[in-house]
């Protein structure tokens, strides 16, 4: 037993007291209720130690020894209470164990919790982070949104708005990283920033910014482009140096198996160009317009550049994993006489040559013996022809490559033998320049001499390409 019981009044508001008269040894006494561990038990005054009795159910207060005849037996229990505001320079100090029971919202909700892993919940009473905040955002409410103010009125451009700081603890302590706002001028908006650390003892270096335009920096602190990207290393490259540029890297984690067979749909990555605008003859909708492609050719990672336009995508020019260039929408053509001979031309009267069958046409820009040029450009011409019966006696043969803007003469002979060959083959190439929808076709000429030369069936060819 130690100490005795106070005769001062006591607040009821924190206490409850009951108090028996023993019977002859009397150990159970019945009590108007206590919080385990939260009582005192005094036996005619004098306070009784734990191990001399038992208070564990709530209710009864059990001593370890009979009590005597008479004796007063005092159960003082105390009770949790609420504090008022508490103001004061003295540090609160709290010993035992201690839960918190949350910060209310002055109404019914517990709008702040700390758990026993220092967690904080905001709107919410399990936090699984250090900090969350929840709220229900139906209709654009932001319930969990953050705000960070900058009070300052008079920021000039560049100065923070806010940020926050990863710290680091580990070997040298120090801020590995940060995110910040900058202010981006007067009456303009903020620019975000990020920025790493080599280890947390270094400076922090701007890694990538997007301004205030939405225009993405990276190692560039002043985008002119939606991702403007900059090497660090600055100032002359002496001879034999290496540098290197920007680079951009899309990359993919499959592994094709021996025996894949490739389609047009497999590739590693792609940039694609795409609008909004669906208002074009031709188009599908908005959509992608264009796109470059990394094809997958085999299975063992061979693979080739395709490069795309149009509103379907289609496939315009293909560098495979040789190096090896195709453009299957390139204008190009070859054509041939094979379907009529034209004989016995008529002298000093030019002949549109007719070629009827086409060997390919690519672009489908041949027709009725003349190609007609799809876009602007260089083209190169190729012809040849085989007359067949040729007249010593004309003072000259001649042949013409007729475009819109001038003619080629691909051949000017003048038949100077002894008697009439029977074959003779006229040759020649051009590079020339054309419109949009200029034309080209052969002519043939014959002065003077014997209607008797003939333009021989299927030996005659006229192609061309698009160059440049």
């Amino acid at each position: 037993m130690s100490g005795y019981i106070g005769t001062q009044p006591v607040p009821q508001a924190t206490q409850t007291r009951d108090s028996f008269t023993a019977t002859s040894n009397q150990t159970s006494f019945a009590t108007s209720g206590y919080t385990p561990n939260f009582l005192d038990v005094f036996l005619n005054g004098v306070k009784l130690a734990a191990a001399d009795y038992t208070a564990s159910n709530g209710s009864d207060v059990v001593l370890a020894t009979g009590a005597t005849t008479g004796d007063i037996l005092e159960v003082v229990a105390y009770t949790n209470f609420d504090t008022a505001n508490v103001t004061g320079a003295a540090n609160f100090t709290v010993t035992g164990a201690f839960t918190s029971q949350g910060i209310d919202d002055n109404a019914t909700s517990t709008a702040i919790t700390i758990d026993s892993s220092e967690n904080v919940g905001i709107g919410t009473s399990s936090a699984a982070r250090k900090l969350e905040i929840a709220g229900n955002n139906n209709a654009g409410a932001k319930a969990n949104y953050i705000r960070i103010t900058d009070t300052d009125t008079t920021a000039t451009a560049g100065n923070q708005q806010g940020g926050i700081e990863f710290f680091s603890n580990d070997v040298t302590p120090g801020i590995a990283a940060s995110i910040e706002v900058l202010y981006a001028g007067s009456g303009g908006g903020g620019e975000l920033i990020f920025n790493t650390n080599v280890n947390s003892q270094g400076t922090l270096t701007e890694a990538v910014r997007i301004d205030e335009s939405g225009n993405v920096g990276i190692g560039e602190s002043n985008p002119t482009a939606k991702i403007h990207a900059t090497t660090t290393t600055s100032g002359l490259i002496s001879a034999g140096a290496a540098r290197q540029g920007s680079v951009i890297k899309l990359h993919h984690e499959a592994h094709w198996e021996a025996g894949y067979n490739s389609t047009p749909t497999d590739f590693l990555g792609a940039l694609e160009f795409s609008s909004s605008d669906d208002s074009g003859s031709g188009l599908a909708g908005a959509g992608v317009r264009a796109a470059i492609r990394a094809t997958v050719q085999d299975a063992y990672n061979n693979v080739g550049l395709t490069f795309e336009t149009g509103g379907t995508r289609t496939e315009r020019m293909r560098i495979d994993a040789t190096g090896a260039v195709t453009m299957p929408a390139q204008p190009a053509f070859s054509a041939i006489n094979n379907t009529a001979a034209q004989t016995n031309l008529a002298i000093n009267t030019y002949h549109t040559i007719v070629f009827g069958g086409e060997i390919f046409d690519q672009g489908s820009d041949f027709a009725s013996n003349t190609f007609t040029a799809p876009v602007t450009g260089r083209y190169q011409f190729n012809l040849q022809i085989r007359l067949y019966q040729i007249d010593a006696a004309a003072s000259y043969y001649q042949a013409y490559i007729t475009t819109s803007n001038r003619n080629y003469e691909a051949a000017l002979i003048t038949p100077l033998f002894t008697s009439d060959p029977t074959y003779m083959t006229l040759s020649s190439s051009f590079l020339v320049d054309m419109d949009a929808a200029d034309t080209a076709f052969v002519q043939f000429f014959q002065a003077g001499g014997s209607v008797q030369t003939d333009l021989q069936q299927a030996c005659s060819t006229f192609s061309g390409y698009l160059v440049a």
